[in-house]
């Protein structure tokens, strides 16, 4: 899951997302085919104001890049810039 929040703090961000992962950790929905036998999510979060010059573009390339430091840390991980 990537996350794109225009003109949101990164504060403000960061906990929506870790109550998801929380919500899906403490569900445990069972998935056969995933390594853990339970749904997991890894989620990329990045915040900024097009004001500030972030432009959406860089925004989501950073979310994106965000999403696959969280894969790389492993299941059920969340990776944020603000």
């Amino acid at each position: 899951m990537t996350s794109p929040l225009i003109s949101t703090p990164q504060r403000a961000a960061d906990s929506p997302t870790r109550r998801i992962a929380h919500a899906l950790l403490v569900a445990a929905e069972p998935h056969e085919a995933a390594p853990r036998g339970r749904v997991t999510v890894s989620i990329g979060v990045a915040s900024g104001d097009p004001a500030a010059g972030h432009a959406p573009d860089d925004l989501l390339g950073a979310a994106d890049a965000c999403l696959y430091a969280a894969k790389t840390a492993g299941r059920n991980q969340v990776s944020t810039r603000g």
